[in-house]
């Protein structure tokens, strides 16, 4: 399945071929064949004719021309009776013009080729569609102002005569053929060049999401993105290279998988560089490692480095336990650059042959499936017992895993230690929330539902306290004789699997959001503060701003506050629910507008996006979303419930002499004090019926002026920006807000900070 928002060399490969094949059936069905050659009984009559001898047969040869190029060009300026459709002209434009901006060496190994596709363009050149030529490219420079002048300076203008003028509108005739769009699909066929040629765009498109991945995890080295974004990406790109795999499955059924024709793609490349694939440097190497860049892109490197581990973990039928320091240490001060191809190849199986059987251990100590949001090569690994489990994409996968090391570089354990630290801020606000309201409930959040939050709890507890997998395996280990001062160190192995720790990082994120949320609209804590806020700023009561309520304002907009929707983070969740790719890059490169409302009246023509470009921009989208994600709604919610109280306590006597002594018969009644503080502004003596009619019909803003006082002691003390504290000083983050503050003078003065 390929995805029709992508342009990638695989897809044009297919795309081609439909092309000519299209071109073929049309004009075969133009001049009376059919499309069904089982059908065709051939020409009625056979007519025979008449062979020239003698001196007729002498003259016939000196008229003829001498070569087809020649023979091909037509003697008057007639149309041909059959035209070439301007598509099969355009595809072989196209190849001709990419190998013009091709290198040096890569033009020096095609040159035959290329000079055949040059003489048969050039053959068929007057059979193109003379509406539709493809002008051909001219090493001299015209400028477009002379050529413009030359083109109209014959021109003379005349006025139209009367009966010219008055004519009727006359509609330009249409081709059928362009009204009625029928495209045909070449059936799979046995062919070793086409397989030759599809595995070749297959893995150049792979090599293509590759670079973008590298980018994109240096980026977060240098604290240019996040880690959920780069992990959130990378899922996405495995999934765009499953979708691949499976299309050359589909197309080439005679293949059960990529493994046959990615080596044959490599013995070639070696033919042609005059090598032999099949010699060895060292013995026991698993190929031919001279040009070891070209055995890692053909993933053949990762494809036996993991059957090497998917053999043994199939022949023990049990857990796969290598001792620490098998195949050497890793040592990130290395350039890799300067190693051979041996060492390279050495390092990449050390760093794999130390992961994947960490993975086993990680599904033991996973029993019970309570981590799910876990990446593609740690889900690929849990699946290799089963079979025809072992395929491309997971060789990518790995392949993927190396390139992350090798671009942190030493650095790997950064994001373990981004994820244990919003983990361990994350349990120690639940902590706080749940002793917070201890002893107060309301009907909308009982007590059952802090099962959600001690579950989170439980698992951070679980996974990146106690550190589980690293339990299991030292166990395992040491039972298996291995002496304990020999145990590996704690979290080594989410030390060394960033992708993973941004995996979890973002499940999360998503998890605290979900149930910060629900817990918000639940206690109506943030909904009712908002107003009593924006209710003083209005009407220039308060000096000061509020950041943290500026901050949620500023992420989730005012709309979301004051309704208590969900904030827009789609992308991150379609991601961690693994949804169907076409779904995702839809909602993120906008291909679909029924998918988003707002874009119906702008959309135009569907955009086409490279793999990379599309890659960097489902990147850059979950970095926007990071901010709504990591912002903690629990924290805010006891801010909002302490201003709510301050609030109560300095209108308590205005209140009960307004609205008598029952008008808050509960503490977690409490936001209804918003209610009754902003009727008693208004000319209004009863609002809905939750609260108590006024006993007085009075309207004064004293009790508004109060809140605000209240609102602002809250600042002063510094409680109303300990999220945006926290956003600065744990995770390195700003949050850019626009908002009003008066001067002194009680003039409104906008302030960026």
């Amino acid at each position: 399945m390929l995805l029709p928002m992508l342009s990638d060399t695989y897809r044009r490969y297919k795309q081609d071929g439909e092309d000519i094949a299209t071109w073929l059936v049309t004009t075969a069905k133009q001049v009376g064949y059919t499309a069904d050659p089982l059908t065709y009984k051939g020409p009625t009559q056979n007519v025979k004719t008449k062979r020239l001898k003698g001196k007729a047969r002498m003259n016939a040869r000196k008229d003829a021309v001498p070569d087809a190029g020649s023979g091909s060009k037509p003697a008057t300026d007639a149309t041909p009776k059959y035209s070439l459709h301007r598509t099969f002209d355009t595809t072989d434009h196209g190849v001709l013009r990419s190998a013009r901006n091709a290198t040096a060496a890569a033009e020096e190994g095609h040159a035959y080729f290329l000079g055949i596709l040059q003489k048969v363009r050039d053959v068929l050149r007057p059979l193109c569609e003379q509406s539709h030529a493809v002008a051909e490219y001219s090493t001299s420079y015209k400028n477009p102002n002379t050529s413009l002048d030359n083109i109209f300076a014959a021109l003379t203008v005349e006025e139209p005569i009367e009966a010219f003028s008055n004519a009727p509108d006359v509609t330009s005739p249409t081709r059928h053929e362009d009204q009625v769009s029928i495209r045909y699909e070449v059936e799979p066929f046995d062919d070793r060049l086409e397989s030759y040629l599809a595995i070749g765009a297959i893995l150049r498109d792979c090599s293509k999401i590759r670079d973008a991945l590298k980018h994109i995890w240096r980026s977060y080295a240098q604290g240019a993105t996040s880690l959920a974004a780069a992990a959130g990406t990378t899922d996405t790109a495995i999934q765009m290279v499953q979708s691949l795999e499976d299309q050359f499955v589909k197309d080439h059924p005679y293949h059960s998988d990529t493994v046959i024709a990615r080596h044959v793609f490599l013995v070639v490349q070696y033919l042609l560089r005059g090598q032999d694939v099949a010699a060895r440097i060292r013995d026991l190497d698993p190929t031919n490692l001279t040009f070891y860049d070209l055995v890692e892109s053909c993933y053949m490197s990762a494809y036996s480095i993991v059957g090497q581990f998917s053999k043994r973990l199939n022949e023990k039928k049990s857990l796969v336990k290598y001792k620490p320091g098998l195949y050497g240490v890793f040592d990130p001060s290395k350039d890799r650059e300067a190693m051979s191809a041996t060492e390279k190849f050495d390092e990449d199986r050390l760093l794999l042959l130390e992961l994947l059987p960490d993975i086993g251990f990680l599904q033991l100590a996973n029993r019970d499936g309570d981590l799910k949001a876990t990446d593609a090569l740690t889900r690929g690994v849990g699946l290799l017992k089963e079979p025809n489990s072992h395929t491309m994409t997971l060789d990518f996968s790995a392949q993927v895993h190396l390139d992350i090391q090798y671009c942190l570089r030493g650095k790997s354990s950064m994001g373990f230690a981004d994820l244990r630290e919003f983990a361990l801020n994350a349990k120690a606000s639940l902590q706080q929330n749940l002793q917070f309201h201890e002893r107060l409930r309301v009907d909308s959040w009982p007590k059952k539902n802090d099962k959600a939050l001690e579950v989170i709890m439980g698992l951070i507890e679980y996974w990146l306290e106690d550190d589980a997998v690293g339990v299991v395996k030292s166990h395992s280990m040491i039972r298996g004789g291995l002496p304990a001062e020999l145990a590996p160190e704690k979290f080594t192995f989410f030390c060394n699997h960033p992708w993973l720790c941004g995996s979890l990082l973002l499940g999360i994120k998503l998890d605290m959001q979900k149930l910060g949320i629900d817990f918000l609209n639940a206690w109506d804590s943030a909904k009712t503060t908002a107003q009593i806020y924006n209710a003083v700023r209005k009407e220039k009561l308060l000096s000061k701003a509020w950041p943290d309520m500026d901050a949620a304002l500023k992420l989730y907009g005012e709309l979301a506050i004051f309704s208590g929707s969900r904030p827009d983070v789609v992308l991150a969740r379609l991601i961690s629910m693994a949804p169907d790719i076409k779904l995702l890059l839809a909602r993120c490169l906008d291909a679909d507008p029924k998918l988003d409302s707002r874009a119906v009246l702008s959309h135009k023509r569907q955009r086409i996006y490279t793999t990379p470009e599309a890659l960097a921009t489902i990147c850059r989208s979950l970095f926007s979303e990071d901010l709504a994600l990591t912002f903690d709604h629990f924290q805010f919610h006891r801010s909002c419930w302490r201003i709510l109280c301050a609030i109560k306590d300095a209108n308590a006597e205005e209140l009960e002499r307004v609205y008598g002594s029952a008008y808050l018969r509960t503490e977690n009644k409490l936001p209804l004090v918003v209610g009754y503080i902003l009727m008693t502004a208004v000319q209004t003596t009863k609002i809905g019926g939750l609260l108590l009619p006024k006993k007085e019909n009075v309207a004064s803003s004293q009790m508004l002026r109060q809140a605000a006082s209240a609102i602002e002691s809250m600042i002063d003390s510094g409680m109303g920006g300990l999220g945006i504290k926290t956003f600065r000083e744990e995770y390195g983050s700003e949050v850019e807000q626009k908002v009003e503050e008066m001067d002194g003078n009680g003039d409104q003065a906008v302030q960026v900070s």
